[in-house]
């Protein structure tokens, strides 16, 4: 009975597949590519990278850039679009001042229509003038989320919560004419308590941008993105699969919800057309497992999670303290830059005695210092970063991105980590998203077959010098994906990407008394389509099948969006999804969310389902909510978890 109803699950979402794929329309709204774009992200891609990313768009849609009046850090904004994208356009835009439509675009060196769908809410053409000023206009977020899971067979919940299931948001920001923004955040995860403080999470800064001598000076809580990361970079780290080098943009004022991964006190920019320097003085407190025997550290709290009496116990034990900076210098064929961090902390951190930390920090006191460069030479673009800490152990990245034809882009990347380097904050190209005890060689190949197809292939070989936490010894791994796109007439899409995954393991199946690290081999595909039958409707199928060998039973996941536009107010959209997966091969999807989706990992046997409405009034409110209810059935236990959102933006 089991297998039937599965099977009339995956036979509905076919028949629905089928049905759209002789119905395509137009009208791709940019909501929807950013939506594509993230399909199409690493499966580890972190939530709070793509709340960053959404907060990113988001932004650039409340502020599109001016095209004649831009300068090129402000074109750098456009992270939808390759290197040699932005530098073709900024070059074109030299030259060709006033724009007078962006469809001029169009001519630009390595833009096609999709390229001009993708940017064309993000950027205007006004006259070279003045722009009108704007005395104030703000933005209020209120979010309201509620989740609750109920179990049968007679299980009861560990009551070791402190608070109640809801997550409570409230966002801030207002914009006082053309430099001055102001920001504010109050953030309460679920079964965390309101205590006397009320919420978990307060986070605020003021941003003055462009205003005399002064590029940025932020007061409050800010982000740093210097160089390749591998001194100074904290929060955002998207990137395509083809356009591998980071575009940092120096200071910026953070207003995500990761309440570690921040600075805060003062960061400042001052500069001119060809050098910026930028200082930073940054003290708060941030989560670490606290010795009370010692009064030591031992290790590094990082989700942000106060729910328990031992998460409380290690709330802000720790005090960090910072003092850096950043000096860039521009010239006509790229820049040079030379970052210095450092961080002091009120308590030792003395990480336990176990193999894979004997080159862990230890101590009250880190630093390090990097040079970084990039160079643009014609069809080629040269980047890199080497850094040293304090104990002499250094990293080092060297990339290249090259454009043979209009037609063919490749890319190359190798790093070399030593065990012993670390950076608190810092975020380099790695495979295990760490910066740390890590040699590896990236390139990828990407290809326009014609006007509306492209395939790209990546291949990532690495290896682990020493252990890594859960890992008997040293270790290697690799990873290669085949993607390929095509746009389908009237603004349809189709992606089909197969990724295989060769990852090191600790080997338990011996029996021997020897540990030791096997490999663990698996094959995952994608199937993704797009599909818009009218001004009204919009689909998206989505299919993912994960398996070892032929020989196993695979994980697999489908699912089907039905979107509905009334009319520019109102929305709703619905999806239904099944999936059977097991727990060392779970399969993980990008969900939208009332504010900016999330990463939701499936495992286990079941089927999930939400409904989504928008409603705007009044011009300036939008009202979003949304219920979802997940069902599964996990070793013989039947779940139920049922989830309300309710969103409210405000803009006056």
């Amino acid at each position: 009975m089991k297998n039937l109803q599965i099977g009339f699950r995956i036979f509905m979402v076919i028949v629905l597949f089928l049905w759209q794929v002789k119905t395509f329309s137009q009208n791709v709204d940019s909501a929807c590519k950013v939506q594509m774009s993230l399909l199409q992200t690493n499966d580890q891609t972190d939530n709070n990278t793509i709340e960053e990313l959404v907060t990113n768009i988001e932004d650039l849609t409340h502020h599109p850039i001016d095209l004649n009046n831009a300068l090129f850090s402000d074109i750098e904004k456009l992270t939808m679009l390759s290197d040699f994208q932005i530098a073709s356009l900024w070059q074109y835009l030299e030259k060709h001042r006033p724009v007078l439509s962006i469809y001029e675009l169009r001519v630009v060196m390595g833009f096609d229509s999709k390229d001009m769908e993708a940017i064309k809410n993000f950027v205007t053409c006004r006259a070279i003038v003045k722009p009108q000023k704007i005395l104030v206009r703000n933005r209020v977020t209120v979010l309201e989320q509620y989740g609750e899971t109920m179990i049968d067979d007679s299980v009861i919940s560990n009551p070791k919560y402190q608070g109640k299931p809801t997550k409570t948001l409230t966002k801030v920001q207002s914009d006082i004419g053309e430099h001055l923004h102001l920001s504010a955040i109050a953030d309460k995860d679920p079964y965390e308590h309101f205590g006397k403080q009320g919420f978990d999470y307060y986070s605020a800064n003021i941003c003055i941008e462009k205003k005399y001598f002064i590029k940025k000076m932020i007061l409050g809580d800010f982000s740093m993105h210097f160089g390749q990361g591998l001194v100074a970079w904290n929060g955002y780290t998207f990137s395509n699969l083809t356009d591998i080098r980071k575009r940092g943009k120096g200071l910026m004022a953070y207003n995500g919800v990761d309440e570690d991964q921040f600075y805060r006190g003062l960061g400042v920019t001052l500069g001119n057309k060809h050098c910026d320097l930028s200082i930073i003085a940054s003290s708060h407190f941030i989560d670490g497992t606290i010795d009370s025997a010692t009064n030591t550290i031992t290790s590094l709290q990082k989700t942000g999670y106060h729910r328990t009496a031992s998460e409380l116990a290690n709330k802000h034990s720790l005090r960090m303290s910072s003092l850096g900076g950043d000096i860039t210098y521009r010239f006509p064929l790229g820049n040079i830059g030379l970052t210095h961090i450092s961080h002091f902390f009120d308590k030792a951190i003395l990480p336990i005695h176990k193999a894979y930390n004997l080159y862990s920090f230890s101590g009250k006191q880190m630093s390090a210092t990097g040079i970084n460069f990039f160079l643009n030479l014609n069809s080629a673009d040269l980047f890199g970063e080497a850094a040293v800490n304090e104990k002499f152990r250094t990293a080092i990245l060297l990339g290249g991105e090259f454009q043979f034809t209009g037609f063919l882009q490749f890319s190359i990347l190798f790093r070399n980590y030593h065990p012993g380097y670390y950076s608190f904050m810092n975020s380099g190209f790695s495979a295990v998203s760490k910066t740390t005890n890590e040699r590896g060689l990236y390139w990828s190949l990407r290809s326009s077959i014609d006007t509306t197809s492209s395939i790209m292939a990546t291949v990532d070989l690495y290896e682990h010098p020493w252990f890594q936490y859960g890992l008997y010894e040293a270790s290697a791994g690799s990873s290669v994906s085949i993607i390929y796109e095509r746009n389908i007439p009237n603004n349809g899409k189709i992606l089909l990407q197969y990724k295989h995954y060769n990852k090191p393991i600790n080997d338990t199946t011996s029996g021997s008394h020897v540990k030791a690290v096997s490999q663990f081999r698996e094959n995952r595909m994608k199937v993704a389509l797009y599909s818009q039958i009218s001004e009204q409707w919009r689909f998206v199928t989505q299919g993912v099948c994960a398996f070892v060998d032929l020989k196993t039973s695979p994980s697999v996941y489908f699912s089907q969006d039905i979107d509905y536009y009334l009319n520019s107010h109102f929305f709703i959209g619905l999806r239904y999804s099944v999936f059977d997966a097991t727990y060392g091969s779970q399969i993980t999807v990008y969900e939208p969310d009332v504010r900016v989706g999330t990463n939701a990992s499936f495992f286990g046997d079941g089927d999930k389902y939400y409904i989504k409405a928008n409603y705007r009034f009044l011009k300036r409110f939008l009202l979003s909510a949304k219920y979802a209810c997940l069902n599964k059935c996990d070793q013989k236990i039947y779940t139920s978890k049922n989830e309300c959102s309710v969103l409210l933006n405000c803009e006056f």
